[in-house]
């Protein structure tokens, strides 16, 4: 990285280890960290004083330039009963748009059959059409919680 380009605190500490330094100095990736790092525990010291553990992990993870945040949807997952996972696949299918275009079709066959059928089934075919119609709904409650 080119010596200009960096914020002006940092570059005044490399400065003063290295007074030769120019705008158009350039700076290995390796001693830019560990500025960095030393810039991070210098500003976290003068506002809280002395560093607590958490701080200092977060201090060597720039220095390594990791994060230190972890996955919580894994944690999470881990927690989840049978009927919750369940549930979520259920909601995940009667959600998408697999399901919407299914559920068009079957209408669709549906309507063909009641229309084209016996005179008999004419008569029930809309009443349980209408039934399974209004038991539709149970998927959008049990949408994933998470999101």
């Amino acid at each position: 990285m080119v010596f200009g380009m960096i914020r002006p605190a940092m570059a005044k500490a490399m400065l003063a280890d290295h007074p030769e330094l120019t705008a158009d100095s350039v700076i290995c990736r390796k001693h830019l960290v560990a500025y960095r790092t030393q810039y991070v525990e210098d500003m976290l010291e003068r506002e809280r004083g002395e560093l607590s553990d958490l701080e200092r992990q977060v201090v060597e993870s720039l220095a390594r330039e990791e994060t230190v945040s972890r996955n919580v949807d894994e944690a999470y997952d881990d927690e989840r009963t049978f009927g919750e996972r369940a549930a979520d696949v259920v909601a995940d299918f009667g959600g998408s748009w697999n399901f919407i275009g299914l559920f068009a079709v079957i209408l669709v066959v549906w309507m063909g059959v009641s229309i084209s059928g016996p005179r008999r089934a004419r008569c029930s075919i809309p009443i349980r059409l209408s039934c399974s119609i209004s038991c539709c709904p149970v998927s959008p409650p049990s949408r994933r919680r998470s999101s």
